[in-house]
């Protein structure tokens, strides 16, 4: 299992278009990808899961990716969370 840190960011908060990002992202791979903030969980492929979520900007998120290619699949989302 491994784990990424992020403070989001972006002004709006996890909107519609992060929420996409992420989905898409979360579809590459065959492991379990799972959103974590304030101790609510969403699965990452569930693009309404994650924008009911609720994040705002200034808020901590934790990626948790568990699953036979999470090593290549957690460094594709330390990428990812750069921009958000």
């Amino acid at each position: 299992m491994k784990t990424i840190t992020h403070v989001l960011k972006d002004p709006s908060g996890l909107h519609a278009r992060i929420a996409s990002t992420i989905t898409a992202e979360a579809n590459r791979w065959k492991s379990n990808v799972t959103i974590v903030t304030r101790g609510v969980r969403s699965n990452a492929t569930d693009m309404m899961g994650l924008m009911l979520l609720d994040v705002r900007e200034g808020e901590r998120i934790e990626i948790v990716v568990e699953g036979e290619d999470e090593d290549q699949a957690a460094k594709a989302f330390e990428g990812l969370v750069i921009g958000l």
